[in-house]
């Protein structure tokens, strides 16, 4: 009975130790919200440095849907908006740190060549939901 006191104590202070260290290790983190509008489904991220990033997100009111393209330049403490569309917006992926493109999944494949400043179309004709690039080459 004294071996099973002991084990249950051990284990009760292992326990609390754990969820102490847990808890302090989290100290850093702080809540930012991903868009302007709390609303907005969040498609994908990406960012280019520690400060510089995209977020494409997409409102939808009702049946409505509108796919937006925002652009932080402080780690995502704020986020201005670029582009507005109604093609639904998928994922990023650039061949270096200013040529990138944006896939869809209604046959328009979106270029920018300024890290998201600008944007322009691309009809490809049929959904690309995702894309990847190696190099620019590539």
């Amino acid at each position: 009975m004294k071996i099973m006191r002991n084990i249950i104590t051990i284990f009760f202070f292992l326990s609390i130790s754990m969820h102490s260290q847990i808890s302090y290790s989290q100290t850093d983190w702080y809540l930012v919200n991903p868009t302007p509008n709390p609303f907005d489904r969040l498609n994908d991220v990406f960012f280019i440095n520690d400060n510089t990033g995209l977020l494409a997100a997409t409102e939808s009111v009702g049946l409505i849907y509108r796919s937006k393209i925002y652009k932080t330049y402080n780690g995502g403490v704020n986020w201005e908006l670029k582009y507005s569309t109604s093609t639904n917006l998928e994922n990023f992926s650039f061949t270096n740190t200013s040529t990138g493109y944006l896939t869809t999944s209604t046959g328009i494949l979106f270029k920018t060549t300024n890290f998201g400043e600008n944007w322009s179309t691309i009809g490809v004709g049929h959904n690309i939901n995702s894309i990847f690039f190696v190099d620019s080459l590539l």
